[in-house]
């Protein structure tokens, strides 16, 4: 596994906000869509439902109504469960100027076919039947897609853009997210957009340091790759930026300095490890030090001990884990003691057995270097 592989490994365990680490394209700030942008123009090819006939097809937003835009595929699954609560926040607010766009970027005829399947539980109703409540929409040509979703740097949908009333945009996330609320404050005039605006807007600025960061590892520059990081956490800092963006942040610069070995690893893995209490992250960071020296890198004692140490916090808490026992063993080989190190690889094979076959087959390479070792 190459290092760029590996860090997206590891940042997606850690649960830190990786999406479109290597590959979203990166947008000046000044041209991102964003909380208090006027909201695009709809060109939107396919109006397939329209609310059964209360709505038109919608291209400029009328002053005075709040509008759902809303991003969608057939092959979402996330999408589709939505799909539900979006009847029910149409069929809600409807009477007071609310209106629900859906887009999918799909050809027609697949967006009609997913519209003739049966709605789980729903007594044979389709989803022809369900969404018949809100406009239903396909574009093929992007176009809308490109305009918000790309525009903003969304990545991952559903994703949806609440347009107020004056035509500028209110709020954007997951359509699941406490949008009940939102909408309500918005139709009332009660929504404070500029607190909103500040939490969103420096999401935003992370996933553009996100872009910058992955093109900075494709081209193996990982010192600075670092920097882009200070310099990005000092700027959050400075503007107080809450935990939810900033601890993020700080755990990606630790997981580099490990996942690279560069100065200051051993101490980054040594407060991970004091601040982690699930096994599987723990064995994923002590591992990546073992793959760090399998590819040929220069690893110092230190680094490797302080894996060590977070392989044996694991394994206290999951005695049963023979992967982080596996991983304990390679540690204690790198550290020379191979004696040690076929304790634990047989443990690993007993608390293992059949299910990883590769830890049988490192004890064996051990027993082998062991009985080399008597032949001398």
């Amino acid at each position: 596994m190459n290092i760029r592989s590996a860090i997206t490994a590891c940042f997606a365990t850690l649960g830190i906000l990786a999406t479109g680490l290597i590959a979203q394209e990166e947008k000046p700030a000044p041209e991102m869509l964003t909380i208090g942008s006027v909201a695009p123009v709809l060109d939107v090819e396919h109006w397939v439902q329209d609310g059964n006939g209360k709505f038109a097809a919608v291209t400029k937003f009328e002053d005075g109504k709040v509008y759902l835009v809303e991003f969608w595929a057939t092959w979402c699954g996330p999408c589709i469960r939505s799909m539900p609560h979006i009847v029910e926040m149409q069929e809600e607010f409807g009477d007071r100027g609310f209106q629900v766009v859906s887009i999918s970027d799909e050809d027609l005829e697949t967006v009609e076919g997913f519209l003739e399947r049966k709605v789980p539980g729903k007594d044979d109703m389709t989803y022809k039947e369900l969404t018949s409540a809100y406009c239903l929409t396909t574009d093929p040509d992007g176009s809308a897609e490109k305009d918000y979703m790309r525009a903003a740097g969304q990545n991952g949908i559903p994703t949806a853009f609440l347009v107020g009333k004056t035509g500028k945009i209110e709020w954007i996330g997951h359509p699941m997210d406490n949008l009940d609320k939102v909408i309500e404050q918005v139709l009332d005039g009660e929504w404070n957009r500029k607190a909103f605006a500040a939490t969103f807007q420096a999401k935003q600025e992370m996933q553009v340091m996100q872009a910058k960061l992955g093109r900075l590892l494709q081209q193996d520059k990982t010192e600075e790759a670092l920097n882009l990081l200070d310099e990005t956490i000092e700027s959050m800092a400075q503007k107080n930026s809450d935990d939810s963006i900033m601890e993020p942040m700080r755990r990606m610069r630790s997981q580099l300095l490990i996942m690279t070995g560069s100065k200051g690893a051993a101490e980054a893995m040594t407060k991970m490890t004091a601040e982690m209490d699930n096994p599987q992250v723990l064995n994923q960071m002590a591992w990546t030090v073992v793959q760090l020296k399998d590819s040929g890198k220069d690893v110092s004692p230190a680094l490797i001990a302080a894996a060590y140490a977070a392989a044996q916090k694991g394994i206290k808490l999951a005695p049963d884990g023979a992967p982080l026992m596996d991983t304990a063993a390679h540690l204690v080989y790198l550290q020379g003691n191979l004696d040690e190190a076929i304790k634990l690889a047989e443990m690993a094979v007993i608390k293992g057995g059949d299910e990883y076959p590769e830890i049988g087959e490192f004890l064996e390479k051990l027993k082998k270097e062991k009985a080399g070792d008597k032949d001398d």
